[in-house]
């Protein structure tokens, strides 16, 4: 998904890569964000970059 989401712009299969992971269940593994200080699940993380990523195709008028 970052591939895609990063590197190549496209959004909409980002999303679905992320969810695809998102399907396989939790990991436990925790990630230190260091602009905010603190950690959190991998998941998380993930879950808010799909939230981000859709409201960036909702103003861009692409997201259906």
């Amino acid at each position: 998904g970052q591939v895609y989401d990063h590197n190549l712009n496209q959004k909409k299969v980002a999303i679905e890569y992320y969810e695809k992971y998102l399907d396989k269940g939790p990991t436990g593994q925790q990630l230190f964000n260091t602009a905010e200080g603190k950690s959190s699940s991998l998941e998380q993380q993930v879950k808010e970059r799909i939230d981000k990523l859709k409201e960036d195709l909702f103003f861009e008028n692409q997201l259906e």
